[in-house]
């Protein structure tokens, strides 16, 4: 079975060592040079002693917070720089993408970097993405692509993630409104809604759990139920998931996903989102061209 077969009968492909993790050392050591630059703050914040200059990169974010609460989408502008450029324009990553998606593809520019804290008993609950662009983007469940890319091992202690392979099959769950953003443009009840309603779907299937090293990668449909587990680890789990297109207008398409292009599209825009060729017949787009289109966005 090839892993288009794999990924259309899962609804997720996972790829062990697709990044050599030395690939990763540049945006590790951008994000270390952050966080350096943050300690003093935090220090004063949180009455810390110290700002635990030699403590690891998978542990100094999580003493420097000290129990406190941690507001991740803080850290998403980051991801707009040339070590993200870089990482997301490999061949690494595109030419399984391509193999998905077709040769033309770009990054939605809807990447959200995670540092997630070591709670007991703290986890995200069951969703599809899907449920959260809006309704009608279900009807891009084969033109657009999820990827999860850990920085740090992620394992079933210190919150890997968990699916219920072939749910991306039932469709769209309870919860989504008519190209309406539920991130954005809607309270948490109704975010609370569509929790409950994929809780109740996901109820007695059978989960896998999906425990990855740094350098493996995980792509899945915009359709299939995931959760992230609790990390009891003590580490911080550093991670960035990314959502990518066969980029449009680049090849014949259905009434339904055009229209989930729309819906899709509008959502982009509205958030600001800056979109990047990653891999097509000119090429990826070049940074200085990305950060030209974003008019000149401090990375």
């Amino acid at each position: 079975m090839t892993d288009v077969d794999r990924f259309r009968r899962d609804g997720y492909l996972l790829l062990p060592a697709a990044f050599d993790p030395m690939l990763l050392k540049p945006m590790i050591d951008m994000l270390e040079r952050r966080v350096d630059r943050l300690a003093p703050e935090l220090v004063a914040r949180h009455g810390l002693a110290s700002g635990h200059a030699g403590a690891s990169f998978e542990r100094r974010l999580g003493l420097l917070y000290d129990g406190h609460e941690l507001d991740n989408r803080e850290w998403d502008p980051v991801l707009f720089g040339p070590e993200f450029h870089d990482l997301i324009t490999r061949p690494e990553l595109t030419d399984p993408l391509a193999a998905l998606l077709g040769d033309e593809i770009t990054y939605q520019g809807n990447g959200h970097l995670r540092p997630y804290l070591s709670r007991h008993l703290d986890r995200l609950p069951w969703h599809q993405d899907a449920q959260f662009y809006g309704a009608g983007t279900e009807h891009l469940l084969w033109q657009m692509a999820q990827v999860w890319l850990p920085l740090v091992d992620a394992d079933a202690d210190s919150g890997c993630l968990a699916v219920v392979p072939g749910s991306h099959r039932w469709g769209l769950i309870d919860g989504a409104v008519p190209g309406h953003d539920n991130v954005a443009g809607s309270g948490a009840e109704r975010q609370r809604r569509i929790y409950r309603a994929t809780a109740r779907r996901v109820a007695f299937e059978p989960i896998t759990l999906l425990p990855m090293r740094a350098g493996d990668l995980l792509v899945f449909t915009n359709l299939l139920a995931h959760t992230g587990t609790e990390n009891r680890a003590g580490i911080v789990r550093w991670s960035i998931d990314m959502r990518f297109e066969a980029t449009r207008g680049a090849h014949p398409v259905t009434p339904s996903e055009a229209r989930g292009y729309d819906v899709m599209h509008r959502r982009i825009s509205g958030r600001g989102y800056v979109p990047l060729r990653v891999r097509g017949a000119e090429g990826p787009q070049t940074w200085a061209g990305w950060r030209r289109v974003a008019g000149g966005r401090p990375a």
